[in-house]
């Protein structure tokens, strides 16, 4: 009888060794001048077991799909499918440019574990360029498409998701919580859902649970020129593209969201849930149905403790909601009207446009989709010899600075208020 069992034994871990996921290790070697090369979800797979790697620079060289993904990914982990990159203990703090790239298919089924995400956790790293197409997210607390939660100066520059997310508390199409980070040319095209029994406040957002400045007094929390597009419902502090807004030095700028929000308790609101201590919101607007109980409006649910808005408008007809704790609210036939926009100061040059054609006729920000596909005028300003190739540069009329030969092809860099960052890259000849 011990025979038999030990047999069975020696066949049940034989059998999950053979059909388990595959690590590969890609080429290079994580530093800024060879940054580890992905192609594949069994290179992703190998960043996820590799805790000692989180520090490291990558690049994504190829779409990557998870449908492909022997055994399915589904079935991984005791059917809990992707383990993030990334953790409370022990957060990424690496540069992932994903140079346009996307990843199809990530599942996660984590409803009882906290920090989940693509990465769950990240502190003071940088993620770019990167879209994931069709996720299915469940997690617990600080839960979101691609980030679990941002904190420690991060930033989330040019990254797209869709699919759906839910989770308990922090919930996010995007990021479930935006802590002393940015998010700059986001999107999020998802079903967010936070459990609607939660009692304590929750946060649920259609891009980031939460943009909260909490704890750094001298620092920043910032949302610009992103949006939300799809549905949010949650119990308590519930918003179209963020929950909350919170804390001096908390921004969001230059948003927008269409999705249609649903709160079941209190604070509710087409753009955010509740902007709070001395937290900003400028040069936003929403036009989702916007549903809820105590503390709905149109554009923000609540407003307290010096929480402030400025050049912000919401849809009164679309919403179904005519009042609001700040901002403007106006019919549909004025919001398709660029005049109330440019008249409150927003940028039609560089950030916003207009087009019956696009967006339903609202205003949409320049190069929404992917940074590499704006069409930037810009003024030749010389070039540079590094020892190889000579670079020509050119800087447009936003900022962003090009440097363009023949053998790198074109780089995009925009200033980030420390850094300048790699936006885009177009190989040559592309």
């Amino acid at each position: 009888m011990k025979r038999i069992l030990l047999t069975l034994l020696i066949l049940i871990t034989v059998i999950n060794l053979v059909f388990a996921q595959t690590a590969t290790a890609p080429s290079g070697d994580g530093s800024s001048g060879t940054p580890y090369q992905i192609t594949s979800w069994q290179n992703l797979y190998w960043i996820s077991q590799n805790t000692s790697e989180w520090d490291k620079y990558y690049d994504q060289t190829a779409d990557i799909d998870f449908s492909a993904a022997s055994p399915a990914i589904e079935t991984w982990d005791s059917n809990c499918g992707w383990m993030p990159i990334g953790k409370e203990t022990q957060g990424f703090s690496g540069v992932y440019n994903g140079h346009g790239h996307h990843i199809l298919g990530l599942y996660i089924d984590r409803s009882d574990q906290d920090y989940i995400g693509l990465f769950g956790y990240i502190a003071g790293a940088k993620i770019e360029n990167l879209s994931l197409d069709s996720i299915d997210i469940s997690g617990g607390h600080r839960t979101g498409g691609m980030v679990g939660e941002a904190d420690s100066s991060s930033l989330i520059s040019n990254c797209h998701v869709n699919g759906s997310v839910s989770g308990e508390r922090y919930v996010g199409g995007l990021n479930g919580h935006n802590l002393h980070s940015r998010m700059l040319y986001c999107s999020a095209i998802a079903d967010v859902y936070g459990n609607t029994s939660y009692s304590e406040f929750q946060y649920v957002g259609g891009i980031t649970g939460a943009n909260s400045n909490t704890g750094y007094p001298d620092g920043s929390a910032v949302v610009a020129r992103c949006y939300s597009e799809g549905s949010v419902t949650g119990a308590q502090i519930v918003g179209g593209l963020s929950g909350n807004n919170a804390e001096a030095g908390a921004l969001i700028e230059d948003c927008y969201s269409t999705a249609d929000v649903t709160g079941t308790n209190t604070m509710t609101g087409g753009l955010v849930g509740n902007n709070t201590d001395n937290a900003h919101i400028q040069k936003c607007y929403s036009v989702g149905t916007v549903t809820g109980s105590a503390y709905t409006g149109g554009f923000i649910g609540r407003t307290q403790t010096g929480g402030t808005n400025a050049n912000c408008f919401w849809d009164t007809e679309t919403s179904g909601q005519s009042a609001s704790e700040g901002g403007t609210g106006k019919t549909t036939s004025e919001m398709l009207n660029e005049t109330i926009y440019t008249s409150a100061d927003w940028d039609f040059t560089n950030i916003w446009d207009m087009d019956p054609e696009k967006n339903s006729g609202y205003p949409y920000l320049i190069g929404k989709d992917s940074t590499a596909d704006q069409s930037f005028a810009f003024t030749p300003a010389g070039n540079i010899d590094d020892g190889g190739a000579a670079w020509d540069i050119a800087v447009s009329a936003d900022g962003t600075i090009f440097l363009a030969n023949d053998s790198d092809g074109l780089r995009a860099y925009t200033y980030d208020g420390s850094s300048f960052v790699n936006t885009a890259h177009v190989d040559p000849g592309s």
